[in-house]
């Protein structure tokens, strides 16, 4: 029996992924990655922080603003190559499968919006990957 946990349970980790499109907040990309510090900085005084960042030029990044907010513990950086940074939707749901933790990793097609989503389409699988947890894609019945 599988059961989602209510967003205010106890866990282990949140998981985010470090802005890198700029696209994504056209003309106002300069502050958001220190109000991602910023997040980050509260949400590590009291769980583990686990960050996705695209590759090694994003982490560096990361590192100085997290560095520049007093983020020094309680956090995990990974390279993850993604388009976007929206987990909400592109990374998996991580529910309870009789008391252990289990990913259901959705299909996930970028709201049929945008074109470029390959990447955050294998979130599923780097979330497994990075965390030892299963992960299991759900399907139609046919």
């Amino acid at each position: 029996m599988r059961r989602w946990p209510a967003e205010w349970e106890k866990h282990e980790a949140t998981w985010i992924s470090w802005p890198h499109h700029e696209p994504d907040w056209p003309g106002k990309f300069e502050p958001i990655p220190w109000v991602y510090a910023e997040i980050v900085r509260a949400l590590s005084k009291h769980e583990r922080v686990e960050i996705l960042c695209h590759d090694q030029g994003v982490k560096a990044s990361a590192l100085k603003h997290l560095e520049s907010h007093g983020v020094r513990d309680n956090i995990r950086i990974n390279i993850v190559p993604s388009d976007r940074v929206w987990l909400r939707d592109s990374f998996p749901t991580i529910v309870e499968n009789r008391g252990s933790p289990e990913l259901i990793s959705w299909r996930f097609n970028a709201w049929a919006k945008y074109d470029n989503f390959s990447l955050d389409a294998k979130m599923g699988a780097a979330a497994a990957k990075l965390s030892g947890i299963p992960k299991v894609e759900p399907l139609r019945p046919s």
